[in-house]
């Protein structure tokens, strides 16, 4: 696919940052050039397939949880996939996705067009993170309307949001355990 557009800005970022206080609803914050999006975890362990410790029956701290979330999210941009599901919002009646679409700007490679999606096909219930790229694309994926204009980002700005994400949380989070 080529640039649809014309006068895209190619400097959007993409950043992740966790309510540390606020429970696992609307605890995943995204901004994407400037417009912030939140996200429930509540069902992050399933969606990570994460199970309890054979020792003590705990699960992993949600820090690291959230490290397991974001190093997933690193892995979807390390080839050269044509259309990338960024799953951010876990809820018990639908999932959210930051939908990335790839492009060749000016004939080169490594360009996404980014926005907003979510699905009633899918449940934090009914979907982990190995659920088939085949099946995710076969959903009912509706487009919210705040978000329907698509931002253009290279594949170099997410993975440094990404890892900036990763680096804030190692830095900047309180350990608890669920």
């Amino acid at each position: 696919m080529t640039c649809r557009w014309k006068n895209l800005r190619v400097d959007t970022m993409i950043h992740v940052l966790f309510d540390q206080k606020g429970g696992t609803y609307a605890d995943t914050i995204v901004r994407v050039d400037g417009g912030i999006l939140t996200g429930d975890s509540y069902a992050l362990v399933d969606y990570l397939g994460v199970v309890p410790d054979d020792d003590d029956g705990y699960y992993p701290a949600f820090k690291d949880l959230r490290e397991m979330l974001l190093q997933h999210w690193i892995g979807l941009f390390t080839d050269d996939a044509k259309e990338i599901f960024m799953i951010y919002d876990l809820s018990d009646q639908y999932i959210a996705t930051l939908y990335f679409e790839a492009f060749t700007f000016k004939g080169r490679g490594g360009y996404y067009y980014v926005s907003k999606k979510w699905t009633k096909d899918f449940t934090a219930w009914s979907i982990t993170r190995d659920v088939s790229h085949a099946e995710l694309s076969a959903a009912n994926w509706e487009t919210d309307d705040p978000y329907y204009q698509p931002r253009m980002i290279t594949r170099k700005n997410i993975l440094y949001g990404l890892r900036w994400s990763l680096k804030n949380l190692q830095i900047n989070s309180n350990e608890v355990v669920i």
